[in-house]
This record gives C-alpha cells, structure tokens and sequence, in this order.
C-alpha cells in the first residue's frame, strides 16, 4: 500500500496534465500520458486485493523504489517543486493581488541543508511555515476560490437564523457560490468564524494537531520503514503546501484521532461519515473490523494457535449498541444545530453528490477521461457502486470463511480492502479532483503507520500465545 500512496501523490504533484500550473503537453496528449500511471495502480490495487500476485522481483522493484524516493536527495526535489509551484502561481494568479514568495523561497533553501528522511519534525515545521507564508502572500479570493468564501457565507448566515445549506447565495461581487460540506467540515471552521479570523488559520491549526501524532508513530517505526518514506512526501507536497483555502484538515485529524485511540472509535466512525464524503467508503470495513474482528473468540482445540474461532455475538452486540449511541450522539449534536434553519431536500442535494459530477474535459489519475472520450461516463456511477458492492462482498466472505487466521491477519486484510476500494472509487470517479488522492494517501499512511505498534504486538501474540497478555486482542 505504500507503493500507491506514493503513486498517488507523485502524480498529484507532478502530472502533465492542464490541472497544474507547469502542463507542457497539448490537451490532447497529456490526457493519454495518464493511462500509463492509471492502468499501473489499478494493476497495484488488484495485487493488494489479492487478485494477482507480482512475485519476489516485482517486491524488490518497489522496495527500490521507495528507498529512492525516501533519498534525501528526492525530498530536495520535493522542496524544488514547491519553490517552482509557488513562483507559478504567483505569476498566474498575479491579477488577484498574489505577491512574490520570497518567504517560500527563502523557508525551502534553508531546508534544503538540513532535510533527511529520520527528520520528519522538520518537513512537518516547514510545512506549517510555508502554509502560513501562502496566507501571508496570497490573499482569498472569490474569483481564485470560492470554497472559503462560500463556508463564510453559510456561517453569516447561520448566524442571522438563514439556511447555511441554500443552493446558492450570492457574494459581495455577485459570484453564485454554495456550501456542500458536510456539518462537520462546515463546524470546524467555528473557531476562526467565532473569533473573526481568516478562515483559512483554521487550516493551520488542524494541521498542527495531526502532524505531532504521526511524527510520534513514525517514531516508532524501524529506520527502514517505507511509511517514512510516504510521510515525508505527504507533508513536503506541493499542492498541499500552496493550497491555503482547502478544508479537510479537520477530516485528518479524525482519521489518525480513530487509528490511534481504539477506545473512542464509537465515535470516531460517526464523526468522520459527517465530515468527508470519502469516509461513506470506507465505513462498512471499518464497522466490519471493528465488530467483527474484535469479537472473534478461540474455539478450544480448533484451528491454529491464536486463530479467531467463532464470533461471540453478544460482544458484537454490546460494540453495535455503542457505536448505535455514538452515531446518535454526533447526528443528533449536528441535527439540533441545523434542523430548525435548514432545508433537508437542499442539504441532501448537496452533500449525496460524493462520487462528483460528470466532466470530459479534466484529466488525472482516474479513468474518467477514459469514459468520456468513449462516450461511456454514464456507466461510471453504476461501476462505482458496483465496485463497492462486489469488494465489500468478497471482504464478507474471506473474514467469514478464513477464521482459521490470526485476528490481527483478519483485521490488516479488511482495512487493506477498504482502502483499495476506496482507491477503486476515486479511479471510477467522471470528475477528477487531486484533493480525492490527498485523502486517499492520508487513509493509507494513517493505516498502516499509527497502527504499525498494534500489528507487531498482535502478531507476536499469535506467535507465542503463552508469552501474550492472555486472549490475543485484535486491533
């Protein structure tokens, strides 16, 4: 999994296509240039979903790979994109008072001499740095962005007791803009709303509550790990770091906030399928981990030592009725704010559209351009919940039938399916947006790497059942 959040990440920060600032290519050309990378990952995802198998050479290919890219010389490269990123859009967005990055410029040639993969700290400082030197030197815009804007005015109007989930609103310049967030993106930027700030510190402030959790679980891991690797790319992005009007901080802080503490994911789950249309996705594998895997007791003389046996219902029971309670607990937090104002057919139409619309004229990493040049994008939709449907059914089967495996096995193959699916549905998604690969690659890395401790230990315990703490607890 490692291997395609890098993927994912280097092709948002350095595809040919119109998307991004620095396109070389003809339309026409570059739209193609993406089949290679799209066709690779789902080649990839099938391997992972355990489909096909590469063989020992293929792994070795992309252990390669993933220590060049954990090269310090590959996170100069990095910090030369962001440099190249920043000046290009200054000069491109010049007509909306950007001014020139000398605070950028200046933060990544002092980086440059000291970044090294073992220091993570210093990648996730310097992008708080140049998130704030973006504030500092490119103002909001409406006619540049009009997210932010749009959540200011949802919140203005909240406050006079008006309907934050209009279908359309006018701005101070006549720009038409809507609010299609869920609640809680949208209360997120209470705070900074509350307190008369720049929404966009909002951004900082999340950001600054996600970063330490990883950077303490990274330190947990073995020097070698590719999950450094995947780490430091994430952080040293050149779009994540110029994006300074974007609103999904708060989504990453509920994801590592679920991975890390298991005890609050009654929780956890409900806030996140608020929050980011993404988490619908995944929701079903996680439930599946969480209720399934959890409560799978040993059956005396059956199967291996430390396999799961059979599922205790009445625990699976007691976890359903929390997660029950959490889900109304946060609905209900959500429902009492919104209900008395907001018109629930508009806050529908909204919000559902999670799969995005239909659009033949941008390109990336999905195979939309594909469909739309066949004159296929209708049957996107169908083939996303298709998908789903079918890979969520084969994780039913495999937990149910292979009980004979370690809980922990059990566990790391259902969330290694729900991300795939994921991914799978991003790929099939008619309109691409490299925001989609962003949460995608924050999923993998907030998977495997604050998780990473629980799995050894699991596994140690079904190795040496006599030397655990006793019944084997899944993660």
């Amino acid at each position: 999994m490692s291997l395609i959040a890098l993927i994912a990440l280097l092709a948002q920060n350095f595809g040919l296509g119109r998307t991004y600032p620095w396109a070389l290519l003809p339309y026409g050309i570059g739209r193609w240039i993406w089949l290679a990378p799209t066709l690779g990952l789902l080649a990839l995802l099938a391997e992972q979903a355990g489909l096909v198998r590469f063989g020992g050479r293929w792994r070795k290919i992309a252990a390669g790979c993933e220590r060049a890219l954990g090269h310090r010389a590959a996170l100069i490269v990095l910090l030369a994109g962001n440099a190249l990123f920043q000046i290009v859009n200054w000069n491109h967005f010049g007509r909306y008072g950007y001014t020139f990055p000398w605070t950028h410029l200046a933060l990544l040639a002092a980086a440059a001499v000291y970044v090294r993969r073992d220091r993570f700290w210093l990648s996730c400082a310097l992008s708080l740095a140049l998130l704030i030197a973006s504030i500092v030197h490119f103002p909001l815009d409406v006619e540049r962005s009009a997210m932010l804007a749009g959540v200011q005015s949802a919140w203005t109007d909240l406050a006079l007791g008006r309907n934050p989930y209009a279908m359309a609103r006018p701005l101070d310049n006549g720009f038409m803009v809507v609010m299609p967030y869920l609640p809680g993106t949208f209360f997120s930027h209470a705070p900074a709303w509350i307190l008369g700030l720049d929404l966009r510190w909002n951004q900082f402030c999340w950001r600054a509550l996600w970063m330490p959790a990883v950077a303490m679980a990274l330190a947990r891991l073995p020097a070698q790990s590719p999950w450094r690797t995947v780490a430091h790319v994430f952080v040293l992005n050149p779009y994540f770091n110029f994006r300074h009007e974007l609103y999904y901080e708060v989504f990453f802080v509920l994801i590592v906030a679920y991975h890390a503490w298991p005890r609050w994911r009654w929780l956890g789950l409900p806030a996140l399928v608020w929050t980011r249309q993404w988490a619908w996705v995944l929701a079903p594998f996680l439930a599946l981990d969480w209720l399934g895997v959890r409560n799978q007791r040993p059956e005396p003389g059956k199967g291996r030592p430390g396999a799961q046996g059979r599922l205790d219902w009445r625990g699976a029971g007691r976890q359903a009725a929390w997660l029950a309670a959490g889900m109304a607990l946060v609905s209900g937090a959500f429902i009492l704010a919104l209900w008395p104002i907001t018109t629930w057919a508009a806050f529908t139409a909204r919000t559902l559209g999670f799969v995005g619309r239909s659009s033949p004229f941008e390109y990336g990493l999905t195979l939309g351009p594909v469909a739309a040049r066949l004159g296929l994008t209708w049957l996107l939709h169908p083939a996303q919940a298709a998908a789903l449907g079918a890979l969520g059914a084969v994780t039913l089967w495999r937990w149910w039938h292979d009980r004979d495996s370690p809980p922990a096995q059990a566990s790391e193959s259902i969330e290694r399916m729900g991300l795939v699916s994921l991914c799978v549905v991003i790929l099939l998604n008619p309109f691409y947006e490299v925001s989609f690969w962003t949460d995608a690659s924050f999923w993998i890395l907030a998977a495997y790497a604050l998780r990473a401790g629980e799995r050894q230990t699991a596994r140690g315990a079904a190795l040496h059942p006599a030397k655990g703490r006793g019944p084997l607890e899944p993660i």
